[in-house]
């Protein structure tokens, strides 16, 4: 695990203290930088893996997931890997959300945005019969979507 016992401390100490103040997203975002602030240790070997990892997976969907090494690199405890991504299903709604990010005044409209778009992100396993492809947004935001359709009743559509 990343966390040792004196981090996993603070955390719940910081929770404690601060958790009645915790009224939207960036209040947690709030809290997560100060507790990485207060107590992270990194190590060299942290910081080159990750380094290794991001420059791997930057663009991982253009990488050939066959390669062992980008398997091992990015392995999970449970041994499946999986990927942060949208249906094709629901593609044109979050690119009209994304516009309306960029065009909003409101600092708290684009974040009930970027919320909105959250709500249609899903947790899709890396197997080679799942293809994603990428949809860059505007103003750097890019979006990994998986090829396949989305039921609100049974879920990811595909052919596995």
């Amino acid at each position: 695990m990343p966390y040792d016992s004196g981090m996993l401390n603070d955390s719940v100490k910081l929770i404690q203290e601060e958790g009645q103040n915790i009224t939207s997203e960036m209040d947690y975002i709030r809290l997560t930088n100060e507790f990485y602030d207060k107590s992270w240790q990194s190590s060299q070997d942290a910081e080159e893996r990750f380094e290794t990892i991001w420059t791997i997976v930057r663009y991982i969907y253009r990488a050939n997931l066959s390669e062992e090494q980008m398997i091992e690199l990015l392995r999970t405890r449970s041994g499946l890997l999986s990927i942060n991504s949208y249906s094709r299903t629901h593609l044109e709604r979050i690119l009209n959300m994304d516009r309306a990010i960029s065009s909003a005044l409101d600092i708290e409209k684009k974040m009930d945005l970027q919320r909105q778009i959250r709500t249609y992100s899903i947790n899709v396993p890396v197997i080679e019969s799942i293809k994603f492809t990428h949809r860059p947004g505007t103003d750097d935001r890019e979006y990994v979507i998986v090829e396949a359709d989305y039921d609100p009743t049974l879920g990811l559509l595909t052919d596995v």
